[in-house]
């Protein structure tokens, strides 16, 4: 979608909940959100007498939203991930963070189209919120300091199977936990430093996750090695976590998938991944093998029988690679390459 595209949607989706967030659920219903954009210039009218809209924001902030054009949270609905897992039952709770402005129970809309955006995250009961004072600003606006903490992400980042209730699952259980995770670390910083910085470390609406390859490679280390035996190798990769929460994080569905093999042989490989069996009538978690948020995961693969250096990587699936291919997910949106390696 280009810019001259955006100001066109944005201008459908004509109206927003009064109630502003808190009433919609939102980016992080039970608390604030990230970081507001830099004013960048002054605007020939203000709102006061009608409801926000994202049509209001962009003109001024045009760097805010040409960076939030290609982030995840733009595409939070209209995601290929997100509709394949979405579709078999159509949950109108799952509206409620992928698509906050759009009608619940007819999310395919224009709103829907805008994901999470400008209004869905800086605007409550009719005010903009924001982390500091413009001196540019035409209009008002309300300090929330919250917005630069976890608690802007909560929740829709943190929440129980309760929240998609009914479910097969045990309501009780954690559905996504990537707060908790965070809150495991001790020298932790806040969601915001990695997740709204490019590059340079400026602030970022592009909101990087795991499909940005600058943060994916940064979200692992690795201490790999090899011990050569008469049935081949034993290969022992140690990963820890840079991210500052369980890697992969977020949906129940993500994992890793850790391979090696000579060049010459067959590759051994293991999955790391949150696991569930049905017990008492409900789908409960058994195991959770992914790399903690403190602390490491060690994997041992067992190789054949091969000849010269030994070649590891290690890759982020969005979801179990032959059911995304029977959902007609392409590879580019279903998995990524983490990290690689060779042990000589």
């Amino acid at each position: 979608m280009s810019a001259r595209q955006l100001v066109v949607l944005v201008h459908l989706v004509v109206l927003v909940h009064p109630a502003g967030l808190g009433a919609l659920g939102g980016c992080g219903p039970r608390a604030s959100e990230p970081d507001a954009g830099t004013s960048m210039g002054v605007v020939t009218s203000s709102p006061e007498a009608e409801e926000w809209t994202d049509a209001h924001c962009i003109d001024c902030h045009a760097s805010a939203a040409e960076s939030w054009l290609a982030s995840a949270h733009r595409t939070a609905f209209s995601d290929e991930v997100f509709q394949a897992e979405w579709a078999p039952t159509e949950q109108a709770a799952c509206v409620r963070c992928h698509a906050p402005l759009a009608d619940p129970a007819a999310p395919r809309s224009p709103a829907g189209e805008l994901g999470v955006s400008c209004v869905t995250c800086h605007v409550r009961e009719g005010e903009v919120l924001s982390v500091h004072l413009s001196p540019l600003a035409p209009h008002a606006v309300r300090v929330d300091p919250s917005l630069a903490t976890e608690a802007a992400c909560a929740g829709c980042h943190d929440f129980s199977f309760a929240a998609v209730a009914p479910t097969h699952h045990d309501v009780n259980a954690p559905l996504q936990r990537t707060v908790h995770e965070w809150a495991e670390v001790s020298d932790r910083g806040t969601c915001q430093r990695c997740h709204m910085r490019d590059e340079e470390g400026r602030v970022s609406h592009a909101m990087g996750g795991a499909r940005d390859p600058r943060l994916l490679a940064g979200a692992l280390t690795v201490d790999a090695s090899a011990e050569r035996t008469a049935r081949g190798a034993r290969v022992t990769l140690s990963l820890r976590s840079r991210a500052g929460h369980a890697v992969p994080t977020g949906d129940m569905y993500r994992r890793l998938e850790v391979r090696a093999s000579f060049v010459d042989g067959a590759p051994a490989h293991a999955t790391l991944m949150r696991r569930f069996e049905r017990i008492d009538g409900r789908l409960r978690e058994v195991s959770d093998d992914r790399v903690p948020a403190s602390g490491e995961r060690d994997v041992v693969l067992e190789l054949g029988r091969g000849h010269g250096p030994i070649h590891w990587e290690i890759e982020w699936q969005a979801l179990e690679p032959s059911l995304a291919a029977r959902r007609w997910i392409p590879d580019e949106d279903a998995q990524r390459l983490v990290i690689a390696g060779t042990i000589d």
